[in-house]
This record gives structure tokens, sequence and C-alpha cells, in this order.
């Protein structure tokens, strides 16, 4: 076994290789920035000002990081409309928002959707195991989830 890597790699077609590999396309979307929705008080974790602030320089230098895609749900509102909702990436998605504000072109965003039939008890659990690996929660945080699942 060696250490290092090939140095030249011969440019292969996408679509191709997914035909080879027999992949499935499932639910990633690239969705205007526009279209996605933060629900005010879903999210465990309050906005963190410095976060954001890295995200954007992070997002500036290198592009929005397509591997890093937001997580959503879709709720039905009212007036029949369908919504995008973000509950994993409300510092990426907040950071391109005002990066937006900028002047900066960001269009499209990746977002992972969850599936048909996804609760708010799937959807607390999942932001609190993906929060927990991206940036630690506070004891407030933790609070306000057991609070959250004990009143489901």
């Amino acid at each position: 076994m060696t250490d290092t890597a090939p140095l030249e790699l011969a440019a292969g077609n996408v679509k191709q290789a997914m035909r080879d590999a027999d992949a499935k396309s499932a639910d990633l979307w690239m969705v205007p920035v526009a279209g996605l929705r933060l629900v005010p008080g879903l999210n465990i974790r309050s906005i963190n000002a410095a976060h954001v602030a890295s995200l954007k320089a992070a997002i500036k230098a290198n592009g929005y990081n397509r591997g890093e895609a937001l997580k959503g749900f879709v709720s039905k509102e009212e007036g029949g409309e369908h919504v995008i909702n973000v509950w994993d990436g409300q510092h990426r998605l907040t950071a391109v928002r005002e990066l937006l504000e900028e002047g900066e072109p960001i269009e499209f965003l990746p977002v992972i959707v969850s599936p048909a039939g996804t609760s708010m008890i799937d959807v607390t659990v999942g932001m609190t195991m993906t929060a927990a690996e991206k940036l630690a929660l506070t004891p407030q945080d933790w609070a306000r989830t057991c609070k959250r699942l004990i009143g489901y």
C-alpha cells in the first residue's frame, strides 16, 4: 500500500458513473434561497453571531460547500401553499441570507427533505443530534429540547 495519491486522474462523466453504479436520485434538491423558511422558535439553539460570521467568511472565500446540505421538511400552510422549513442549517442559511444582502450571487442551496410522515419528535431529535455534532449545545439548549420532547 502506498501513502501517496495519483497526481493525475482522468476526467469522467458523472451521469455515466451514476448509471454504472446503479445510483438512485433521492431527496436532495437545489432550492432557491428565497424558497426556504426558518420557523421562529423551531430551532433549539439561538443564532450565534460569531458562528454566522465565520460561515460567511468561509462561504465568501470558497463558495457554499454543497456537501453541507440543509435539512428540511415540507408543511402545508392554511392557504394551501407548501413550504420548505429548514430544521438543520439555520446558521448556514442565515449566513447566506446576509451574504445575499451584501451582494453575493448565491441562488440555490442543497436541501435534503425529510420523508412524508416525519414527526416533530423526529425533527427535534434529529436537530439535537446534528446540532451537537457541529456546535456544542448549551445546558439551556438541552433543557429546551427535553421540555419540548416531554410536551410531545
